[in-house]
């Protein structure tokens, strides 16, 4: 299940370290969970010719690129500045969303020696594409193109290879967020309510339009939602 995107209210940047393994496993691991424990608004390898990516003959000015390199390129090849991070309940998956050019991405991982089937439910937005374009490195391949599976009732899935990094595109991809009407004067601690700490004062200056105020910066007002 992928769930709506939320509104940015804070710009966040994590870097990270890395190890020394080359195949992107412990690479693929950091950025989920740097990803779900901090929650950035991007995420950034500060050193990005660790050998860990690609081993540099500097005496030669001649470079390899390791697996690990196609695994960050997984990540960062689709999901680009203008993406927003977007909840997903698999916690092996990352996905994220533009919406000016309404391109949904999805990155999964499977570090098991055996195949893992996925399935994404994508209700949660407006409108679709019809296909999803794959995108896979693995101990036999480096970001190869794999063709495209088809969406079905909002829902696709597929299989994906064992030791392998996959990523999913879908393209005209739209969400049209629903408007939630709050009155302030409906005042409680359950969903959609306001609570009011301390003393405010109240008056109505036409029809809707209300105000409530407080002259002590101590007193504070809370509203309550359960929405996503």
């Amino acid at each position: 299940l992928i769930r709506a995107p939320q509104a940015v209210r804070a710009i966040r940047l994590f870097w990270t370290a890395m190890s020394s393994d080359t195949t992107g496993e412990d690479l693929s691991n950091q950025i989920l969970a740097d990803i779900y424990l901090t929650r950035p608004t991007a995420w950034s390898i500060w050193q990005p010719d660790y050998p860990a990516l690609m081993n540099i003959d500097y005496t030669n000015q001649a470079y390899t690129l390791n697996e690990a390199y196609y695994v960050f390129e997984q990540y960062t090849k689709f999901i680009r500045p203008g993406f927003q991070f977007i909840a997903i309940a698999d916690p092996q998956s990352l996905a994220a969303f533009n919406q000016r050019n309404q391109t949904l991405v999805i990155v999964t991982q499977n570090w098991n020696k055996a195949a893992r089937s996925v399935t994404y439910q994508l209700s949660s937005f407006t409108s679709l594409g019809t296909s999803v374009s794959i995108y896979q490195t693995s101990p036999t391949e480096s970001f190869t193109s794999l063709g495209e599976a088809s969406i079905s009732n909002r829902s696709f899935s597929y299989t994906v290879n064992p030791n392998s990094v996959t990523t999913f595109v879908i393209q005209n991809a739209s969400y049209t967020p629903s408007a939630t009407t709050v009155n302030h004067n409906t005042t409680g601690t359950g969903n959609d309510q306001f609570n009011y700490n301390g003393s405010w004062s109240y008056s109505s200056q036409g029809p809707g339009y209300d105000n409530h105020w407080s002259r002590s910066e101590e007193h504070t007002s809370e509203l309550q939602s359960l929405r996503h």
